[in-house]
């Protein structure tokens, strides 16, 4: 796409067929099946609510916003904490899906630490809220303390 017509689509701001995420949502996908089953559309990634281009952080990488679940998660990580209290906070029950779908994107975002690293199988690994976690909350409470997406 060229400027003009990306300075158009801005312009013109939010519409049925334009969507604007200042970052790459966790449910991307289902937006992008809603314009693909109706007349189509444009997902702009890296543009606030407002049609400023706000780009990307993480120097080209494509970062997820955290769930609900995940703020709860960072929010009570301040102190080093078994994932399983993690779970149990959130209501999760199913481990194997609390650890791939809540923990490991914040592990590998950098948001959250294990304080084992060198063990990474230990039998009771330990996590804690890294200084970019620290800097996540930190945005999200100014934005009203709440995640952007459900």
């Amino acid at each position: 796409m060229t400027f003009e017509p990306l300075s158009d689509l801005l312009a013109t701001g939010e519409g049925a067929r334009t969507e604007f995420k200042r970052a790459m949502p966790s449910d991307l996908g289902r937006e992008i099946c809603a314009f693909a089953n109706a007349t189509g559309g444009v997902i702009l990634l890296g543009v606030s609510d407002a049609g400023e281009v706000v780009g990307i952080g993480g120097h080209n990488r494509l970062n997820l916003e955290p769930s609900r679940h995940q703020v709860v998660v960072l929010r009570n990580s301040l102190s080093s904490k078994p994932w399983t209290d993690f779970m149990r906070t959130v209501g999760r029950t199913d481990r194997t899906k609390f650890r791939n779908q809540v923990l490991r994107p914040l592990l590998d975002e950098g948001w959250l630490e294990m304080t084992v690293p060198d063990k990474p199988n230990h039998h009771q690994p330990k996590h804690r809220l890294t200084d970019r976690g620290r800097a996540l909350l930190a945005a999200i409470e100014a934005d009203g303390g709440r995640p952007r997406n459900p």
